[in-house]
């Protein structure tokens, strides 16, 4: 099993030996107490070697947990590298728009206002619930006219291709609607073959959500030698590939603002943390021009940890396009009593 993290290792670690110094107790007894021999301490308060989580978790219980320094919570993806982070930018992007997709045709509101709309030809009490509505409309997106009809519509988004008259929706038992019931109807259906056909092959209404991208929470820890926000360059508009023809896009308002468009971002947030570990880690925020309650809730945050400072800076300021602020960053790290590739210290 792998050890805990360095720096939280040697926190523990220095915290355990005062706790038991202020009890005029030995290391050798620490050690003893961890199952570990004395060696390893000395080891450990270097970083040479590094608690289990069985240990660290022994120390909480007996002495809690060391104060740390003030830091700024956030919630982010997370990359190791700069390199990592460009790599796999717009697959993120991509999995993001269906994660939200996936989660608004999902939604009990919509999805069971979707099914009111449907008809069944056979309407009797027994053969008009939602559950059999669900297993007739999958065998019909699971279909060739479905396939076809989605097609069609992704080129021509036109009222006259009225889904609920194609010889195929009677065929499967469903009965038409009003235009204005066809109109939501269709848009959730469209929304239902970009799932389908452009994501997940296996997608059902009413299946399992799409996963998330995996955010995790972090505390960032030092003094901040970087708080920039700027426009994108020109040239690195970020706008996704996903399109979604007029007819069928749009933000559900009357159920809580679910932002069902791709996202799209024109200006950064670039915030570089100097911490106490004497690390470099970069938050970055994606913001669109018009920011939204729905931006609230589906902002991007991105934490990318332990830079090579000046490389990976300008590696990021070339992806979007901005200004290089690489003397202003020297200038707080200086400040901040952090090494400044390149100067001479007098």
């Amino acid at each position: 099993m792998a050890g805990i993290e360095k720096d939280e290792s040697i926190l523990l670690i220095q915290h355990a030996i005062n706790a038991y110094h202020s009890e005029k107790r030995t290391q050798q007894e620490l050690a003893k107490f961890l199952c570990i021999e004395t060696s390893r301490l000395s080891e450990g308060k270097k970083g040479n070697w590094r608690l289990m989580p069985s240990q660290k978790k022994r120390i909480i219980d007996e002495f809690g947990y060391p104060k740390q320094g003030k830091g700024t919570y956030v919630k982010a993806e997370h990359y190791s590298t700069v390199n990592q982070f460009i790599d796999s930018y717009f697959d993120a992007e991509e999995q993001r728009f269906y994660q939200r997709l996936s989660n608004a045709l999902g939604c009990d509101n919509y999805q069971v206002k979707f099914l009111d709309c449907v008809l069944l030809k056979d309407c009797s009490n027994d053969n008009n619930s939602n559950e059999l509505k669900l297993s007739i409309l999958n065998d019909y997106v699971n279909s060739n006219e479905f396939y076809d009809w989605f097609n069609m519509v992704k080129n021509d988004d036109s009222v006259y291709n009225n889904l609920t008259t194609l010889a195929s929706w009677n065929r499967y038992g469903l009965m038409s609607c009003s235009r204005y019931k066809y109109e939501f109807m269709s848009s959730y259906l469209y929304k239902v073959g970009m799932l389908k056909f452009c994501h997940n092959s296996s997608y059902i209404i009413g299946g399992e959500q799409n996963k998330n991208v995996v955010e995790n929470e972090f505390v960032l820890s030092g003094n901040m030698v970087l708080d920039e926000h700027v426009f994108i360059g020109k040239n690195k508009r970020f706008k996704s590939s996903i399109s979604i023809p007029k007819r069928y896009e749009g933000t559900l308002k009357h159920l809580g603002e679910i932002d069902l468009f791709p996202d799209s971002w024109d200006k950064v947030k670039l915030k570089i943390f100097l911490s106490d570990s004497m690390r470099y880690n970069v938050l970055i925020i994606l913001i669109p021009s018009d920011v939204s309650y729905s931006y609230l809730i589906n902002k991007r945050m991105i934490i990318i940890e332990d830079l090579n400072l000046i490389e990976d800076i300008n590696m990021l300021m070339e992806f979007f396009d901005i200004p290089s602020f690489e003397s202003s960053i020297k200038y707080k790290i200086a400040k901040n009593g952090g090494y400044v590739p390149g100067a001479r210290r007098l």
